[in-house]
């Protein structure tokens, strides 16, 4: 198995080999960087049917895609698109001035990508080319404001079915359930409550063993 690991504060994914003993052996090419100084690599996400990966940074508010090589186990050294979490031109309560990207998630289908952006409180949607990969900007959530709360959004999931996805409000100690539409990615809000300071949101499957389907096998 390859092993990417991002280095916020070296500004780099870190490449390594696990092998079958447990072993971390660094890849033939130990690192690659960021696409600019300072730009803070935060989270990665992997593409579930294609050769590609997803880095967000936190302090550029940018998602890089690289190319992933399953032999070598490792990326791209350039990536083929950097995209910005803040769409340009687009106002809302928030601070874009000040803005700092968080979590990136890939729904389950592959076709959507999501980021959270802290400042201008957001979560940002993207398309994802089932071609080549690259993002197109589908819509920007406002997650903070008067009519829909959520400051600080810091962490979200994705159900294994892709119908919901759910943030923690960091700064304003609340859980939004979003649900997801499956034709075009977009997010319609269904439900808060309150959790005092979220940060991290997994979302586990019940009824069964973690990581394995609750089906029973037909009889």
């Amino acid at each position: 198995h390859a092993l990417l690991v991002c280095d916020l504060g070296c500004d780099r994914v870190f490449q390594y080999v696990l092998g079958r003993d447990g072993a971390l052996v660094p890849n033939a090419t130990p690192s690659i960087k960021a696409h600019a100084p300072g730009a803070g690599p935060r989270h990665i996400v992997a593409h579930p049917a294609k050769p590609w990966v997803y880095v967000i940074n936190e302090m550029s508010s940018t998602v890089q895609a690289h190319s992933f090589d399953p032999a070598s186990g490792s990326l791209a050294v350039e990536p083929f698109q950097v995209t910005s979490t803040i769409t340009p031109g687009h106002t809302g309560v928030g601070d874009c001035n000040f803005s700092e990207a968080a979590c990136l998630k890939l729904h389950p289908s592959g076709k959507f990508l999501y980021g959270s952006n802290r400042g201008q409180d957001s979560i940002v949607v993207f398309r994802v080319d089932e071609e080549d990969g690259r993002l197109t900007w589908a819509a920007t959530e406002m997650t903070g404001g008067a009519q829909i709360r959520g400051k600080g959004p810091r962490d979200f999931d994705i159900s294994p079915c892709g119908t919901f996805l759910v943030l923690g409000n960091a700064d304003l100690d609340t859980l939004v359930c979003y649900r997801i539409d499956a034709s075009s990615g977009l997010l319609a809000r269904a439900c808060e409550v309150a959790s005092p300071a979220p940060v991290c949101v997994r979302i586990v499957r019940a009824g069964g063993p973690i990581g394995k389907s609750s089906k029973r096998p037909a009889e």
